[in-house]
């Protein structure tokens, strides 16, 4: 009876260990059932062929190229060649009054001035002359304007203004009337340079005075026991005063108002009938 009761506790330990031995048997793949674990070969990686760029998946940003790097070369610098200082020129002066009439002739094609109570406009050899006052022919005709034809030493009279001083004055006689040509015409501007043309001067003073806010240069001559002074602008060489000394009298012409290149052909259409 004691004997029944030993066996009994052994049997049920034996049982115990012979399942714990069975659970710590490590299971492995078996496919062909051999009773020997299959080896797992390594998964093989994906062959990239040289230079040849992997696939992009959609989605995946790709890295930024770096940017080229430009090496600008050295510059080569050059030493400047010595400059060879330019030598001082002074402006060359006219010697003579022909000078200052090219100078004249190459600016000037026409001008116009004031002299006195009269007012001369001047195109070539065609002269307009507008009176201060006006005049009378025989007692029954009046005229204000003069127009000179220097070529043929001819002069016209017209009786010219607006409408009522044409009606009041000068009524239905507006010219042209002829009248002497000695009379009204007399010495201009450039008449005096033509006149000292080739003379030479005794004193130049360049720019040191003004005249009617004008630069002008002093030319002084002397002729026949007449001292000569003649201001003369500096940009179209047009005389804007003339003085004549001669012992201890002196006569000036000044030429005021002075405008250059604005008397038209106009002026003198159809009044040389």
């Amino acid at each position: 009876m004691k004997t029944k009761y030993l066996l009994l506790p052994l049997l049920v330990l034996f049982f115990i260990l012979l399942v714990a031995c069975v659970q710590q048997v490590p299971t492995c793949p078996d496919a062909n059932q051999n009773g020997i674990c299959d080896t797992a070969e390594p998964a093989e990686e994906p062959v990239v062929e040289e230079n040849q760029e992997p696939e992009i998946e959609i989605g995946e940003e790709k890295a930024e190229e770096p940017e080229p790097v430009v090496v600008s070369p050295e510059p080569v610098i050059e030493e400047p060649a010595e400059e060879t200082p330019a030598e001082t020129l002074e402006p060359v002066q006219p010697q003579q009054i022909q000078d200052l009439l090219e100078k004249f002739n190459q600016k000037v094609k026409s001008y116009s001035y004031v002299h006195g109570d009269k007012k001369f406009s001047i195109l070539g050899d065609r002269i307009r002359v507008e009176l201060g006052s006006y005049g009378k022919i025989n007692s029954s005709y009046a005229f204000n304007s003069i127009y000179i034809d220097r070529a043929a030493q001819r002069a016209v009279a017209y009786c010219e203004g607006t409408r009522n001083i044409a009606q009041r004055i000068c009524g239905e006689h507006v010219g042209p009337f002829a009248v002497d040509f000695k009379q009204y015409h007399e010495k201009t501007p450039v008449d005096w340079l033509l006149e000292y043309k080739y003379d030479k001067p005794v004193n130049v003073e360049w720019g040191q005075q003004v005249v009617q806010s004008r630069r002008v240069d002093l030319w002084v001559f002397e002729k026949a026991g007449t001292k000569i002074e003649m201001l003369i602008d500096t940009t179209y060489a047009f005389p804007l005063r003339v003085t004549l000394i001669k012992g201890d009298k002196s006569t000036s012409y000044s030429y005021t108002q002075v405008f250059v290149n604005n008397v038209k052909p106009e002026t003198f259409e159809g009044k040389f009938p």
